[in-house]
């Protein structure tokens, strides 16, 4: 069973460590276009938009209506936070930046 991360923020740069830790946590994430700035995550794939009230309200009720998709939000996220944002991935990174610098 998966819960619903709201993230209404309206200012801020960088990137949320708590989006993605809600994410990884296979959290359905609702933010706003300020709250998910910085992580290149996709609308209605990997999370909810909603620039305001009526917005939230909307994809609340779309994700306690349908827990596939809230499913399929959640997995989709886990994967992109695995893919893209974990240490592993971060390490990779590094470690072909290395190769490349010394080969």
């Amino acid at each position: 069973k998966n819960a619903i991360f709201l993230t209404p923020m309206i200012s801020g740069t960088g990137i949320k460590n708590k989006i993605q830790e809600a994410m990884s946590m296979r959290l359905a994430v609702v933010s706003t276009s300020c709250g998910i700035s910085g992580i290149d995550a996709i609308n209605e794939i990997e999370y909810l938009c909603a620039d305001n009230s009526m917005d939230f309200k909307d994809a609340i009720i779309k994700l306690c209506d349908d827990a596939d998709y809230r499913h399929y939000l959640a997995e989709n996220a886990r994967i992109l936070v695995e893919n893209k944002y974990s240490w592993n991935s971060s390490a990779e990174k590094i470690n072909r930046i290395i190769e490349e610098i010394f080969h």
